[in-house]
């Protein structure tokens, strides 16, 4: 509105609200009382952290890319579950990568569906991703959010410290990942 108005368009603006957050606050319960994501993929929650990585700039870059993978094999240890819902395209661009295999603390799965993706965000420890939309949803359930992206448009998620801004260097997402892990404490 404040925008708006600095360009003289004051008549008929309306704020209204997120219609993220309203249908994020909907469906929140839902995923709670109904999702069964956790128990099919024998998790506790806090025992994981979960990774989405989509977005074109980071999969069809061979550098970024390769960045992100080798932060997620660094810390996808024993005591270090990472659960990644892939998209089919990215899933294929993995398997071409680490062609010698996926390390079983690397639980790449198929997409899952809203109300399973909000039961993951809500029990995971920390969330690494390259999406705008699961950069806001991490906010609001409270879970330190690493964006393997070099700028995001949740720039308010960066200034209220629930969001480190990464980058798709392997280094930058390991402190990226270390400040979370502090968060999360």
């Amino acid at each position: 509105v404040a925008h708006l108005q600095r360009e003289g368009i004051a008549q008929g603006v309306h704020q209204v609200g997120d219609v993220m957050r309203d249908a994020f606050d909907f469906n929140l319960e839902l995923a709670s009382s109904q999702a069964t994501i956790l128990q099919r993929l024998q998790l506790s929650a806090k025992d994981y952290s979960l990774v989405t990585v989509h977005r074109a700039e980071s999969t069809d870059d061979r550098q970024a890319f390769a960045g992100i993978v080798d932060a997620l094999l660094q810390l996808a240890q024993p005591a270090q579950m990472l659960v990644f819902p892939a998209h089919p395209r990215t899933a294929g661009i993995l398997s071409q990568q680490l062609a010698g295999g996926i390390p079983a603390q690397l639980k790449v799965i198929a997409p899952v569906p809203y109300l399973d993706m909000l039961a993951l965000e809500l029990g995971a420890k920390t969330i690494l991703t390259d999406s705008g939309g699961v950069q806001k949803e991490a906010s609001w359930v409270g879970v330190p959010c690493v964006t393997l992206r070099n700028e995001t448009e949740w720039v308010e998620t960066v200034s209220a410290g629930h969001n480190y801004l990464a980058g798709t260097t392997t280094a930058k997402i390991l402190q990226g990942f270390a400040w979370a892990q502090q968060r999360g404490t």
